[in-house]
């Protein structure tokens, strides 16, 4: 499976989205990706806020976006920062990259909004 540059346009309800990525495929997809890392084998970022209240926003954001697409990321957070793992510290899926794009997606438009 070849990464697609839309990716926060993908979803993760088809089984191609949960198949497990080889090194090649998950180092196309990280080019893609901005500012997210591989560490532990999990997919990583770190956003940053000027204020709680603008993390936790951030939080409950990234939640309903998982709720919609049915996968969840491990999130912790802090009063000015928010760091998201994704992937089950074995194994790369698609929608671990489609998750990230969306997530991106939505700081994006909360940074727009909030600066």
């Amino acid at each position: 499976m070849m990464p697609d540059k839309m990716l926060s346009l993908k979803t993760c309800e088809n089984e191609s989205a949960m198949e497990i990525l080889g090194e090649e495929e998950v180092s196309k997809y990280i080019q893609l990706m901005d500012n997210w890392e591989i560490i532990d084998n999990f997919l990583r970022k770190v956003y940053h806020f000027k204020a709680f209240k603008q993390s936790l926003a951030f939080v409950n954001t990234v939640a309903n976006i998982a709720d919609v697409i049915g996968y969840f990321p491990q999130i912790s957070f802090s009063k000015s920062l928010v760091q998201i793992n994704l992937g089950n510290g074995s194994d790369l899926i698609p929608c671990d990259f489609i998750l990230a794009s969306k997530m991106d997606a939505a700081y994006d438009l909360m940074y727009s909004i909030n600066s």
